[in-house]
């Protein structure tokens, strides 16, 4: 105890790297989309995503193994297009979309981190296109990855499209159509006319016109990205 001694050293500048505000969008989007998939935290929260992309991608895995064990003309109509792979993981869609973005945004309210957020390098916009970045990430893993995995399948088994063009044509429609789903009935019917269909069925028996499927998609959209720009905007900064 006779070595102990109090050092009043005050307050120091900080004199190590300064990597700038891309670096802290880059830093809280990493951080939303490792919370999201539940990386770095303890077992309870992995089993939710874990469960997600097994539903997502089993039936792409087990579609696959039928085209490379039985011959085609036993499949028939049994193995659908990456446009009607979809329909298959609706709920993994779901239940993914709905665990991403809560995960992604409510925690930084509920503990007050948000206010301290925007006091940093960060501003409201710049938060934003990082949660939104990590969502993105997270969601594409299961509107894209399932969908591309059966189209290389089938390439790779010589079914799948057959020539250069309609293979990248279908590629395209892969990707666009990933990019553009998320919940209800809306994406997917949007993914539907991406695939050059008449969309799902109406009580009417007649098809919603494409351009008002398009317009009312991109005007909810709209109304989301609001909505959320407009809570964000309302929290106090933490000095």
């Amino acid at each position: 105890m006779t070595d102990a001694r109090i050092l009043g050293t005050g307050y120091r500048s900080y004199s190590g790297p300064r990597l700038g505000p891309r670096h802290a969008v880059w830093t809280l989007s990493r951080h939303s989309f490792e919370r999201i998939m539940g990386l770095r935290r303890p077992a309870r929260y992995k089993v939710l995503p874990i469960l997600t992309f097994v539903i997502a991608y089993l039936p792409a895995v087990a579609f696959i193994g039928a085209i490379a064990l039985l011959p085609s003309r036993r499949l028939g109509q049994f193995v659908p297009d990456p446009g009607q792979y979809y329909a298959f993981v609706t709920a993994a869609l779901t239940l993914f979309a709905v665990l991403a973005a809560p995960e992604a945004l409510c925690p930084d309210k509920r503990s007050h981190v948000l206010g301290l957020y925007l006091a940093s390098p960060l501003t409201r916009t710049t938060y934003l296109v990082a949660k939104v970045a990590a969502v993105a990430s997270a969601i594409f893993l299961v509107t894209l990855g399932p969908p591309l995995l059966l189209l290389v399948g089938e390439a790779l088994q010589n079914d799948g499209p057959r020539g250069f063009g309609p293979f990248m044509t279908t590629l395209s429609q892969t990707v666009l159509a990933g990019l553009l789903l998320g919940l209800q009935r809306l994406p997917f019917e949007v993914t539907e006319r991406i695939f050059d269909r008449r969309g799902l069925p109406t009580p009417s028996g007649t098809p919603l016109p494409t351009l008002a499927v398009g317009v009312v998609a991109i005007a909810v959209t709209l109304l989301a990205a609001t909505v959320t720009w407009w809570r964000v905007a309302r929290a106090p900064v933490t000095r």
